[in-house]
């Protein structure tokens, strides 16, 4: 019998100085409380229960979930590897489907570049009104060419303005939706507004037309026939 009973209490002795057996509160004031057992935890340990709690506690300050009644130091450190695995996990698809999405918009992007071509004929800067004497507008004509034997309904996609240099003017969002017959050409005229308080229009208005690089890169191009070359989207996009 006293045999079984110094048993009992060396097991329970043991139980009461293992760190991981200790209970969070649930109310983030009294983490404090657990200093004593974080202590005794080795530095992967502490790691990893210090960015459960965080976790938590943000959770907490947002009206999400906190700590769940009753979970131990043990329980808190491994929900907190299993969240940073499926994490990691989560990030690696992403960056799998990503890398898909880019190859196929690869091959996409030289479709479209053997479909259609498009250039700058003209830039220049003008008012919108009579009254007043000053540029309230730049002004392009852009000239476009279906190298393809179907008609070219629409497209849309992002003009880029570039100095000689290779560094980024302007980026513009056009859409076009005038059609471009098979084996032809067209042209656009369009305008932007022009505001001399922002640099990159102000560059964009003085930089000679023959000291400027211009791409357009087509998102989707839609043929009367209904088919269309279209790139896909990425979170990112």
């Amino acid at each position: 019998m006293k045999k079984f009973l110094l048993t009992v209490i060396a097991l329970t002795l043991i139980g009461c100085s293992n760190p991981k057996s200790t209970q969070i509160p649930t109310d983030p004031d009294k983490w404090e409380e657990l200093k004593p057992a974080v202590d005794k935890l080795n530095e992967e340990d502490k790691k990893l229960l210090t960015q459960y709690l965080v976790r938590k506690g943000m959770g907490t300050a947002f009206g999400g979930a906190g700590v769940e009644p009753g979970t131990t130091i043990d329980e808190a450190i491994k929900d907190q590897q299993k969240w940073l695995e499926d994490k990691a996990a989560t990030e690696k698809a992403q960056e799998e489907l990503k890398a898909k999405i880019e190859a196929e918009n690869a091959a996409v992007k030289k479709q479209m570049n053997e479909v259609l071509t498009t250039a700058i004929i003209s830039k220049e800067g003008y008012s919108r009104y009579d009254y007043i004497n000053k540029v309230t507008n730049i002004g392009f004509k852009l000239a476009f060419e279906n190298h393809s034997a179907k008609d070219i309904s629409g497209f849309k996609g992002i003009v880029i303005f570039k100095d000689m240099f290779g560094d980024n003017i302007k980026e513009i969002n056009l859409s076009y939706d005038d059609g471009v017959k098979a084996n032809s050409t067209s042209t656009y005229e369009g305008s932007i507004d022009y505001n001399e308080f922002m640099a990159d229009d102000v560059k964009l208005l003085n930089t000679s037309l023959d000291k400027i690089k211009f791409n357009f890169v087509p998102s989707v191009i839609l043929f009367k026939d209904g088919s269309k070359i279209e790139l896909k989207q990425t979170n990112e996009s």
